[in-house]
């Protein structure tokens, strides 16, 4: 799936997502990561949406966004309401999609201006390498 144009000025955008993997300017990520506009963190931790917890998010708030996006794979699933907890007390809006639609989101909220951060869970197991 292609979305846009990649590696613009106003900052880092998803170039596509095809075969559990993210493409940000010439680079293929096969293992989770957290994309703002200013930065990407390669190797976030989780690998399944199970192994998310609250100091994986604490990474993505560290980063000052106004908003979090996490894709949960190639299907939308939910974490544990502890993890939801956590951010809501920062006063951050955070919302689940799979990855692709993350990707989507995520590019139309960073050029418009949005201090948004994704973080994209990809499941090693399946990843196409």
């Amino acid at each position: 799936m292609e979305l846009q144009l990649e590696n613009q000025p106003s900052g880092y955008r998803v170039g596509s997502f095809v075969d559990n993997a993210v493409v940000i300017g010439e680079v293929r990520y096969a293992a989770s990561l957290i994309v703002t506009p200013e930065q990407v963190v390669p190797d976030w931790p989780p690998q399944h949406l199970d192994q998310l917890t609250v100091d994986d998010l604490g990474m993505i708030l560290a980063l000052g966004p106004e908003l979090i996006l996490v894709g949960t794979g190639n299907a939308l699933q939910f974490p544990d309401s502890v993890i939801l907890k956590a951010v809501m007390r920062a006063g951050i809006g955070i919302d689940f999609m799979d990855s692709r639609a993350v990707c989507r989101t995520y590019n139309i909220l960073a050029a418009e201006g949005r201090r948004v951060a994704a973080g994209v869970i990809i499941n090693r197991s399946t990843s196409v390498r």
